[in-house]
């Protein structure tokens, strides 16, 4: 093991946020950045995992003049230091890991939400890490709290209605399944989350 000072970490920096629109669609892609010392300077191979986001909304164009539906990437779910051989699960009650996106449109409209999920976490030298998603790992909350949610599998379609105030926000947890020789090094993986209108 190095005896070095440990390298500090990188300063803190703000999410990616790009944003494409045009008159029936609003595309945001939310990036989140991760880091872990160097091997060498942890006690034993450790890693650290975040969940990116890519927020897809669709708008039929009857309702592109209305209010616009958005979609904003609050966090990723994020995993912490993963002991390899150890699985972490995050659940999406979970208020500080857990992924959260808050969704904003016309006053009680009907949106089917819709998840494409990773199957493998990746780092930039080519380690993967399986990631799990059961099937009351997403929850959906009208009021946009995390203890009042009704739960759904994200692998499946699910219809919320937005509130009175054209308001609810989507939870979203995993469990990550880190082999015993799983290099040390930062994981991540996209997750898209597409929004559509079904009715008024």
């Amino acid at each position: 093991m190095s005896t070095g000072a440990p390298r500090a970490a990188p300063p803190s920096r703000f999410p990616l946020r790009r944003e494409q629109r045009d008159a029936a669609s609003l595309v945001i892609e939310w990036g989140l950045v991760a880091f872990l010392p160097p091997a060498a300077v942890v006690p034993a191979p450790l890693s650290r995992s975040l969940l990116a986001a890519l927020l897809v909304a669709v708008l039929p164009a009857a309702l592109a003049a209305q209010r616009p539906l958005r979609a904003t990437g609050v966090r990723g779910i994020t995993f912490g230091m993963v002991i390899p051989g150890i699985p972490q699960p995050v659940a999406r009650t979970d208020a500080i890991r857990s992924g959260q996106f808050d969704i904003t449109g016309p006053n009680r409209s009907d949106v089917t939400i819709t998840f494409t999920l990773p199957t493998m976490l990746t780092s930039p030298g080519g380690g993967t890490v399986p990631i799990v998603f059961g099937p009351a790992s997403a929850g959906w909350s009208e009021a946009q709290a995390i203890g009042s949610q009704v739960a759904f599998d994200p692998s499946q379609p699910f219809t919320a209605a937005l509130s009175n105030n054209g308001r609810g926000s989507v939870f979203l947890g995993a469990t990550l399944q880190p082999a015993a020789n799983t290099p040390a090094g930062d994981y991540t993986a996209p997750v898209t989350l597409t929004l559509a209108y079904t009715g008024a």
